[in-house]
Parts: structure tokens; sequence; C-alpha cells
């Protein structure tokens, strides 16, 4: 995990990358207590915890206020800031796990 950077994507493509390299790194990494959960979700239909939905949502919100007080040109505070709404509106738009 890199400050700054999201770590799910890099998860996602490291599971993509075990499960047609090794099947035990595969395994390994679904039954792990911290990722696990959240690669059986989105290999199982690209779920989404409503949790991470609004983890991600607080912080992109939250990223786009410190671009907005910090000394950002207004045309990349705007950019940055139309990408963070579009991403925020397909992350809610996907589906989450059945509860349990």
């Amino acid at each position: 995990a890199l400050p700054g950077l999201p770590t799910v994507p890099f998860m996602l493509l490291a599971s993509f990358c075990a499960a047609r390299g090794s099947r035990r790194l595969h395994i390994w990494m679904r039954r792990n207590r911290r990722i696990g959960p959240m690669l059986r979700d989105w290999e199982n239909g690209g779920r989404i915890r409503r949790r991470s939905k609004w983890l991600a949502t607080v912080m992109m919100l939250l990223a786009s206020l410190i671009m907005w007080f910090s000394p950002t040109p207004q045309w990349a505070w705007a950019l940055a800031s139309g990408i963070m709404l579009v991403t925020a509106i397909w992350l809610w738009r996907r589906p989450e796990p059945a509860p349990g």
C-alpha cells in the first residue's frame, strides 16, 4: 500500500494474475482475512460492499476539498473532481453482496 494510491486495483490485478499463474497463491489470497472478502465479492459478480462505497466516496470528497483549498489551478480541480464524480457514480451503480 502506498499513501495516496488506491490499493484495490492492485489487489484485483494480483488476484487475476494469480488465478492464471498460481492456483495456490490465488487460493491463499481468497482465504486471506483482509483481502479475501473483497476479492470474492468482486469475482462473484463485481460486487462492492456498502462500507467500501462510503469510504471511497468520503475519500474522494476529502481529496476534492483539499484540492479546492490548496493552490491548485481551477481547471485541475474541476477535472479531478469530475473524474471522481464519474467514478463515484459508477461505484454506487455496482451491485452489493447479499447480507450475511
